[in-house]
């Protein structure tokens, strides 16, 4: 996967370069001190160095930092309700809370807006009749007949301009691709 110990290193700064702060505000949004949230993300990182052959330099490791980042965090509020710094009913209410965001699908929702921006970005980068035919088609729901008579044009414009935004999002998303994968197999075994 990597080439010698300078791709690694590389790939590794480039990570943390790119995510340390994001990673320490999705700790943050569950464990409200900035301190303890700097050293959870920390620990994130030192376990991703550790399993850094394991991750795919060409996609984004976003996902797999959230997944650490989700499962460190749970830990760190068990560890705390066992040493009893949950002591009052408020506290202890506040630790079940926080507990139960973090075991629920929040990574799902965090992805979720990942991808959703993504989707955003690409439509941007599309030029407007492959934009505007793309939004017909799948935001309207219009059939490629429809579309076509809508803007006047031919049913393989049509056809050839859907092509072309679904090969701009697929270029985007290939790094979510396994992740929706993932969440939408979740989503039908628990349905």
């Amino acid at each position: 996967m990597y080439r010698d110990n300078i791709d690694r290193e590389a790939f590794f700064k480039e990570t943390f370069d790119c995510y340390f702060e994001r990673v320490v505000a999705y700790v943050y949004s569950f464990y409200k001190d900035k301190e303890i949230a700097k050293n959870i993300a920390q620990d994130c990182f030192i376990a991703f160095w550790e399993n850094i052959d394991k991750v795919e330099s060409s996609k984004t490791p976003l996902p797999y930092l959230f997944f650490i980042a989700k499962n460190k965090t749970l830990n760190q509020i068990k560890r705390d309700g066992v040493e009893g710094r949950f002591g009052d009913y408020y506290a202890r209410r506040e630790y079940e809370l926080r507990s139960k965001a973090l075991q629920s699908n929040t990574m799902e929702r965090v992805l979720e807006r990942e991808v959703e921006q993504l989707v955003k970005k690409s439509m941007e980068q599309m030029k407007e009749p492959v934009r505007s035919a793309f939004h017909l088609s799948r935001f309207c729901n219009m059939t490629n007949e429809e579309v076509a008579k809508e803007l006047g044009i031919s049913v393989k414009t049509v056809e050839y301009r859907i092509s072309s935004a679904l090969r701009i999002l697929k270029k985007n998303l290939r790094d979510f691709i396994p992740v929706v994968v993932i969440m939408l197999s979740n989503l039908l075994n628990y349905e």
